[in-house]
This record gives structure tokens, sequence and C-alpha cells, in this order.
């Protein structure tokens, strides 16, 4: 057998690194926001509601407050599993010259300075 024969002619999934992280960051930054599902406004609300904040107009900001805080959790908990999904239906290696390999740096170095990073 010829040593061309043997040579691995894949590369590492770098796209599948980037959605890694990416659920990480997401992980990370739920955790951040609350611990308890369903209770993101709840460090603002509670508080003010428990005479924080006493004047006529209270009562309906907390409950516009609650409102639009309604789903954050959701969302995040969405991206994340979006995010795993996506993870999961990646090789950990592709063949050479596969957007996701290598090239994947350059792919997504532009698309971050397109975006302003």
């Amino acid at each position: 057998m010829a040593p061309e024969d043997t040579e691995d002619e894949t590369e590492p999934n770098l796209y599948r690194n980037t959605l890694s992280s990416a659920k990480s960051t997401a992980v990370d930054a739920r955790d951040t926001i609350t611990d308890t599902p369903g209770a993101i406004a709840d460090p603002i609300a509670n508080p003010l509601a428990q005479g924080g904040w006493v004047c006529d107009a209270a009562d309906d900001w907390i409950t516009e407050l609650r409102s639009h805080l309604t789903g954050v959790d959701t969302a995040f908990g969405t991206a994340v599993t979006t995010l795993q999904t996506a993870y999961d239906g990646e090789n950990e290696r592709v063949p050479v010259g596969d957007p996701h390999g290598l090239a994947w740096t350059r792919t997504w170095h532009m698309i971050q300075y397109n975006l302003g990073y």
C-alpha cells in the first residue's frame, strides 16, 4: 500500500466547534439571567411589588415588565436546543476543502466583520 493511500483526507469540523461555543454562551447567558425558569422578572419586580416603589403607576409598570419578559427564558431554551441539534448534525471531521473545515475560520471571520464585531 502506498503512503498516499493511507493519508487522512479529512480535516477538523471548525463549524461544529463554533456551534459548541455558541451553545455554551447561550447556556451561560440564560443561567446569568435567572436560575428559575419563568421567573426572569422576579429580581426586579418582586422588590418593587413589595413596597419598593409606591405610586399609582407601579402595579401597571410591573405588569408590563413581566409581559415584556415573558418568554425570554423560553427563547434561550429554544436557542440552546437549536444549537445542540445543529451540533449533533455535524461530523467531527469533514472532507478536505469542506466549507465547515479549515475554511470555516475565514468564513466566520467575514461573517463577524460584516456584522461589525
